[in-house]
């Protein structure tokens, strides 16, 4: 819920901005404590950013990208 309401007063405050097209845009940096806070922040709900992240061009979960032997 935390991630919810800061969502909410950047969006107030003209810091986030919803595109329309199901998009969002950030006009400066946010910090987030984890993986899972940034993707709570941009879905609006409980989920793992280990798992729900991914790479754009591979489709791969950040969690698998992470533990990859590189």
């Amino acid at each position: 819920v935390q991630y919810l309401g800061l969502r909410n007063k950047l969006l107030g405050q003209g810091k986030l901005t919803n595109n329309g097209d199901g998009t969002m845009t950030l006009s400066e940096n946010v910090l987030f404590n984890s993986p899972s806070g940034a993707a709570k922040f941009i879905a609006g709900c409980s989920v793992s950013g280990n798992r729900d992240w991914r790479i754009e061009e591979t489709e791969e979960t950040l969690g698998t990208w992470l533990k990859a032997d590189r």
